[in-house]
C-alpha cells in the first residue's frame, strides 16, 4: 500500500500517478457504479481533469442473456474515497459477475455525472433526499430513484437525479444520508435486483 496525503493507495499505481488535491473531500464506505452507456467505457484518470492521463476504461460487461436472446449487462462497482469539483477518486474496482478481461487496476479518477447510486425500491426503507450533508430538514422521498454522484461529504452523497430521456422536469438534487444510496446490481447470484428489498 502506498500513503498518499492521509489516504492509502494499493498498488500497482505509484503515488507520483495519482493526483491528490489540497482540498479534496473525503468519503467513508460509499460505493458507486459507472453508469456511461458509451461502448467504449468510462475513462479512468490519472487525475480529476479530461487532460490527465487515461489509465484504462471500466465497461459495460455481458452477464447473461435473457430468455428471448438479449444481453444483460453490467457495469463495475467500485469504492468511492474521495470527491473534487465534479470528479471521484475511486479503487476496488470490480464487477458481481467478472468477465475474462482484466479491469484497470485503480485508483484512479471518473468524472461523477458517469456514476450512479440508486435509493431503495421499498417504500418502508424511506430513502430521503436532504439540503446538506448531515441533513437538519425533514428531506425529500425519493424511492427507487437513480442519481449522479457530484461529490461526497464523509458518508453523505452529493447526487441529482438522472430522468428519463424526455421527462420535462427539474431533477431533484441534493444529499443522500448514509445507507439511503444502493450500488448493486443484479447477477447470476442475485438475479433481483438488491435495490428493490432490504
Amino acid at each position: 500500500m502506498l500513503a498518499v496525503g492521509m489516504l492509502m493507495l494499493p498498488a500497482p499505481v505509484q503515488a507520483a500517478d495519482v493526483i491528490m488535491p489540497a482540498d479534496l473531500s473525503r468519503c467513508v464506505n460509499i460505493r458507486a457504479f459507472a453508469d456511461d452507456p458509451d461502448p467504449a467505457g468510462l475513462n479512468l484518470r490519472t487525475g480529476p481533469s479530461l487532460d490527465s492521463p487515461i489509465i484504462g476504461a471500466l465497461k459495460l460487461h455481458v452477464f447473461a442473456r435473457d430468455a428471448v436472446g438479449r444481453d444483460l449487462l453490467q457495469a463495475p462497482g467500485f469504492a468511492v474515497l474521495g470527491s473534487y469539483r465534479g470528479w471521484l477518486l475511486v479503487s476496488e474496482i470490480a464487477y458481481p459477475d467478472p468477465p475474462a478481461d482484466p479491469l484497470p487496476a485503480g485508483p484512479g479518477w471518473v468524472h461523477g455525472s458517469r456514476v450512479s447510486v440508486r435509493t431503495l425500491s421499498a417504500a418502508d426503507a424511506a430513502p430521503r433526499l436532504h439540503a446538506k450533508a448531515g441533513g437538519g430538514d425533514a428531506g425529500t422521498p425519493a424511492v427507487g430513484l437513480r442519481f449522479s454522484v457530484l461529490g461526497c461529504s464523509g458518508g453523505w452523497l452529493n447526487v441529482r437525479e438522472r430522468l428519463s430521456p424526455g421527462e420535462a422536469r427539474p431533477p431533484l438534487a441534493g444529499w443522500l444520508a448514509p445507507g439511503d444510496a444502493c450500488f448493486e446490481q443484479a447477477g447470476l447470484s442475485r438475479p433481483v435486483n438488491p435495490c428493490t428489498r432490504r
